[in-house]
């Protein structure tokens, strides 16, 4: 695992969105709403490239993650560039730390795959589609990204082979930081040879042994991190908690072992992951996991 702890507050680029309304943390009281179902789409095609909503209300058992703003669904979204773009990668990782994100069906999912039938929890190896948006209410999509857990890097082999000459293996997320050598917010420079495929906006194969970005396991991990505290990796962990705090995100006021929200109290050695009042049980349960994590957050300085 690289031992350098990231340092975004240095990169110029990161510190102008950090700093920027367009882009940092705001506080939004607009009412929450689920994407249901797309309008106009026939079974082969889609007409329309909005949803039909309904309140969060009427949805009770939908998870958090699943739902946004109305304007989020009632508006077309504009596609992510297709190049590698690092300036696209930073735009949508600080909208996700900041909590404008939201996962939705594809037209085309089966019963299995709608996001309703899951209570709007992503299930692993089925895919779908991600929105986000910035303050000015401009709407991103992300199209058919399959969910799972790993770091989504994949190789081109030779072309004998079957799959129209394919070949991918995935990796985890843990051995794929070791091998790019890079956390979230250690950015490499657009279109560096060097450029971890989960700062890649989009990468298509064009030559042999090509690494290529997968968005799936980023969004597998940034849904984990935003709604559950923790990516499974202690250096993402100690990277997003610096990047969502230069964006002015809030800390987050959940006991990372049983998610209750009354009566939470930090953890006394880094003092930024946070447990609930039954902390001879919360804490001690999650400490082997936390362990190398708090490592990692004393050493970043906050």
């Amino acid at each position: 695992m690289p031992s350098k702890i990231p340092e975004p507050e240095k990169n110029e680029d990161w510190m102008a969105l950090c700093n920027d309304s367009r882009w940092n943390h705001q506080e939004s009281k607009e009412d929450l709403f689920f994407g249901q179902s797309w309008n106009g789409f026939d079974g082969e095609e889609l007409l329309a490239k909005t949803l039909q909503v309904t309140p969060a209300s009427n949805v009770p058992d939908i998870h958090r993650g699943a739902l946004a703003p109305k304007f989020v669904f009632e508006n077309e979204a504009s596609n992510e560039p297709v190049d590698d773009d690092m300036s696209v990668y930073m735009k949508r990782l600080i909208c996700i730390l900041c909590g404008r994100f939201v996962v939705i069906s594809r037209p085309s999912a089966s019963d299995y795959e709608d996001i309703e039938n899951s209570d709007g929890v992503p299930q692993d190896g089925v895919r779908y589609w991600w929105r986000y948006w910035d303050n000015e209410r401009n709407i991103y999509q992300v199209n058919s990204e399959k969910f799972r857990d790993s770091a989504g890097t994949v190789s081109e082999f030779d072309d004998d082979m079957l799959c129209g000459g394919y070949a991918f293996t995935s990796r985890n997320l843990r051995e794929a930081t070791y091998l790019h050598g890079r956390a979230p917010g250690d950015f490499a420079p657009a279109g560096s040879d060097e450029i971890p495929p989960w700062m890649r906006a989009a990468a298509s194969i064009t030559y042999m042994g090509k690494e290529c970005t997968d968005c799936s396991g980023f969004f597998d991990h940034a849904w984990s991190f935003c709604h559950h505290g923790t990516t499974r990796v202690p250096l993402w962990d100690a990277s997003l908690f610096r990047l969502a705090q230069l964006a002015g995100v809030p800390p987050m006021q959940f006991c990372r072992s049983c998610g209750n929200t009354h009566g939470i109290l930090r953890c006394a050695r880094c003092r930024l992951v946070l447990y609930c009042n039954n902390r001879k049980f919360c804490q001690k349960e999650d400490w082997p996991k936390h362990k190398k994590v708090c490592n990692y957050f004393k050493t970043v300085k906050l």
